[in-house]
């Protein structure tokens, strides 16, 4: 056993490991490294002789390498769009049919001045004027019915100020196409506008959806 123990990187276990399947009859597999750099699927099995007695052990070796590098991809890109997702200056967010917030990026906070975490699992009508909670739900409904994505531009109250955001919406599917969640991207694209003492209203026009004249 030593020399396929020597060929195996931060693997000294063999020993222990065939003994433990010998004692308790059941396979184990083990995730090994060769000094070369390649990934094998070590199996242990026990060995049976015709009479079923239990003389030893059987060693099995799978070639996962191609399979292990497309995960460590997987995860690196994963940790790098999830770098890009918090540290993005626009507003990102995903939400279920509901209008209740799944995801939510450093900036959704920033926008709602709470941490990120307590946006999660809030919904539209416990975050937002009644009016503008049931405009964002008929625009989930309209990217469900359709599975398309909506553009939209719109003036919100932020504070003491309205400010005019650029707002799509999009489809998340899953495995079957169907819409699982929906994704949200927002961009401020003017400098806030003063609330109307008077009225309280913004000066302009308070919502354009794509298609609608000004």
């Amino acid at each position: 056993m030593g020399h396929i123990v020597s060929k195996l990187k931060g693997y000294d276990t063999l020993l222990v490991d065939i003994q433990a399947v010998l004692d308790s009859l059941a396979p184990r597999e083990v995730e090994v490294q060769t000094n070369e750099g390649a990934w094998y699927m070590m199996r242990i099995l026990p060995y049976r002789t015709l009479d079923n007695a239990i003389e030893g052990a059987v060693l099995t070796f799978v070639n996962i390498t191609e399979e292990k590098q497309a995960k460590e991809a997987a995860f690196d890109n994963q940790l790098r769009l999830q770098a890009i997702f918090d540290h993005s200056p626009l507003t990102i967010s995903e939400f279920d049919s509901q209008g209740r917030y799944a995801r939510v990026n450093h900036a959704v906070g920033d926008f709602f001045n709470r941490p990120p975490s307590e946006v999660l699992g809030q919904t539209f009508d416990t975050l937002l004027p009644p009016d503008t909670a049931k405009l964002f739900k008929t625009r989930i409904a309209m990217v469900l019915d359709t599975g398309k994505s909506v553009n939209v531009e719109e003036t919100l109250m932020v504070g003491k100020t309205h400010q005019r955001f650029m707002t799509t919406l999009f489809p998340l599917f899953d495995a079957t196409g169907a819409v699982r969640t929906i994704g949200a991207i927002s961009q401020k694209v003017t400098t806030p506008s003063p609330v109307d003492p008077a009225t309280g209203a913004d000066p302009e026009k308070q919502t354009k959806t794509k298609g609608d004249t000004p």
